[in-house]
């Protein structure tokens, strides 16, 4: 939990996680009000951390900027490529998956002349 001389307390930490990952996703204020079923001002009102708002209203906001409510609680940087969900950024997921499968068939290619060798050499 926060000890109370913490600068950064839950509600400051929400304000701007949620704010930084509205904008990284390119997403207006009123976008996500829209989606959540909530009010632009009071959007507004929850990223400049002037409301202690409700669990529902965390994951209404969470669904619309499709992210885990978690994500908007954590104290690490929600620009990460996991802020963003799978239909997002196929690309760095194809090419991470395909340094995997380089990487394994690189491995597999160093070992195939070790298990070719002729014994009697």
């Amino acid at each position: 939990m926060f000890a109370p001389t913490q600068k950064r307390d839950a509600v400051t930490l929400f304000a701007a996680q949620m704010r930084r990952i509205r904008k990284a996703k390119k997403l207006t204020q009123e976008q996500v009000a829209e989606s959540a079923n909530l009010h632009p001002n009071y959007i507004s009102s929850v990223e400049r951390a002037e409301r202690n708002i409700s669990i529902r209203n965390i994951e209404r906001i969470a669904v619309a900027l499709d992210v885990k409510m978690a994500k908007l609680v954590d104290e690490q940087d929600p620009l990460e490529e996991s802020v963003f969900s799978e239909t997002e950024v196929p690309e760095r997921r194809q090419r991470k998956q395909g340094l995997k499968t380089k990487s394994a068939s690189v491995a597999r290619t160093s070992e195939a002349p070790s298990r070719n060798r002729n014994p009697q050499g």
